[in-house]
């Protein structure tokens, strides 16, 4: 997804573009957690302490603006900043949860969205979205918050973005 905008940013910082487990390349694993974007900041935080990185930038859409709001509110030593698209919330909304619910099982048969997919995950794409399907389910169900602890207690710039509809990104260098 973030593909296009890498080279532009390659110019002037050190680029990272991890896969969460489960997720894309990465080992695949059994059963996705419910607080799935917690232990993705856990991830984040775990991939910059191998690298030794000490101060990072991040950027996430969806489900990675979530981890990255989680890494920043658990990790402010670690993140100088970030950028936070189109996520849902500080919760998870029923009414998005049912469109996740209802939704998900028809894009499925939509063969752009799943060569995309495919692009993204390999052939095994319907496992990891029926699995991060399920998770995003549990945790509407069994949590509800996406964070565990206030967002009032971020202590790290923001640039949150969004769009009411579909939108096409150009990069501009």
């Amino acid at each position: 997804m973030f593909d296009p905008i890498v080279p532009a940013f390659a110019l002037k910082y050190r680029v990272i573009v991890p896969d969460f487990l489960g997720n894309g390349r990465s080992e695949r694993i059994e059963k996705w957690p419910s607080d799935l974007w917690f232990r993705w900041a856990k991830q984040v935080k775990a991939l910059c302490d191998h690298l030794g990185l000490k101060k990072v930038k991040l950027i996430g859409s969806s489900g990675g603006a979530l981890a990255a709001i989680n890494a920043a509110l658990e990790y402010p030593e670690l993140v100088e900043s970030f950028i936070a698209d189109s996520f849902e919330g500080l919760q998870a909304d029923p009414g998005i949860t049912e469109q996740i619910r209802n939704g998900r099982a028809q894009a499925k048969t939509f063969g752009g969205f799943t060569e995309y997919l495919q692009t993204l995950h390999g052939d095994d794409w319907e496992q990891v979205f029926d699995a991060d399907t399920a998770a995003v389910l549990r945790h509407a169900e069994q949590i509800g918050d996406f964070f565990h602890k206030p967002v009032a207690e971020l202590k790290v710039p923001m640039l949150l973005t969004g769009s009411l509809g579909e939108c096409k990104m150009k990069c501009v260098s």
